[in-house]
């Protein structure tokens, strides 16, 4: 994947989401923008928009350089080298056992790492097999 791409913001776009526990209609509904809008920037098929990702900023304090590029830390107490070195470890097991998952999994599966940051607790391993198949069921 290429890096900053849209996919990838989308992926930290959809961790903030669930980290926060909300569905996809009221985290759009709490940054002033349409469901529709909010499903394709974390599918990766549109970037959000500069007042989207203030909006993010002012309403979950997201550092906008951690959403757009993957640098600095998303807000304090976590670190967004860990979640781009999970990304990048996640992408080479996936490639390298032939794995296919679905983007809702992966998802679920990058939410569960990123929840663990935010929660302070030990950030899960890089098990991917146990953790694709506790995502799969």
């Amino acid at each position: 994947m290429k890096k900053n791409s849209n996919k990838e913001i989308g992926i930290r776009f959809s961790c903030v989401r669930v980290g926060e526990g909300l569905s996809q209609a009221d985290f759009a509904a709490s940054l002033g923008i349409s469901l529709r809008t909010c499903a394709h920037i974390e599918a990766g098929t549109r970037p959000p928009s500069a007042e989207t990702v203030l909006a993010l900023h002012r309403a979950y304090n997201i550092q906008p350089n951690w959403v757009l590029l993957g640098v600095g830390l998303p807000e304090m107490g976590e670190d967004s080298k860990a979640l781009n070195d999970f990304l990048d470890e996640l992408e080479m097991y996936i490639e390298e056992t032939n794995t296919s998952i679905s983007y809702a999994a992966k998802n679920k599966l990058i939410a569960k790492w990123h929840e663990t940051l935010r929660t302070a607790r030990e950030p899960l391993g890089n098990e991917f097999g146990f953790l694709l198949k506790l995502v799969q069921e």
